[in-house]
């Protein structure tokens, strides 16, 4: 199997898994030491403003307090492209306009160890890289399954 299909099926099982509300499963795609980079962080931890987490134990802990707090939503995965070590994908937040872009690299062992959220909605961009972003606009509350 080429690496851009071990890229594209991890890509593929963690987006289900997400769908699924597996988090037991999305644990095993994730490295110990995983970066996660999204705007809705600050918003969950108000002290966190560069809006970066990291380690697997809190990350799963900040997808569980997300979807405790906003409600359970499904992204469909629009597309996937390699590029250079990293992989970005496109998914839509289901009953939504909102886009994301998921930009991810993986380990020697392909293992998720960075993944960065940026939102198409104005409320949820991201800043340039290295910056630090303050958003006042409320997450809009998505209807739970």
């Amino acid at each position: 199997m080429k690496f851009e299909d071990v890229l594209k099926h991890i890509s593929e099982e963690f987006t289900q898994a997400w769908n699924d509300g597996d988090l037991g499963k999305i644990v095993h795609f994730l490295t110990n030491d995983i970066s996660v980079q999204s705007p809705n962080i600050s918003r969950l931890y108000p002290e966190n403003t560069n809006n970066i987490i990291v380690g697997k134990e809190n990350v799963i802990n900040y997808w569980k307090l997300l979807s405790e707090t906003y409600g359970y939503f499904e992204v469909a995965q629009t597309s996937i492209q390699k590029r250079d070590n990293h992989v970005v994908t496109m998914n839509t937040i289901v009953g939504t306009g909102i886009t994301i872009k998921e930009t991810f690299k993986v380990n020697e062992y392909g293992k998720i160890k960075e993944l960065i959220y940026e939102y198409s909605d104005a409320a949820y961009q991201l800043p340039m890289r290295g910056t630090s972003i303050i958003t006042v606009e409320p997450l809009p509350i998505l209807e739970s399954k």
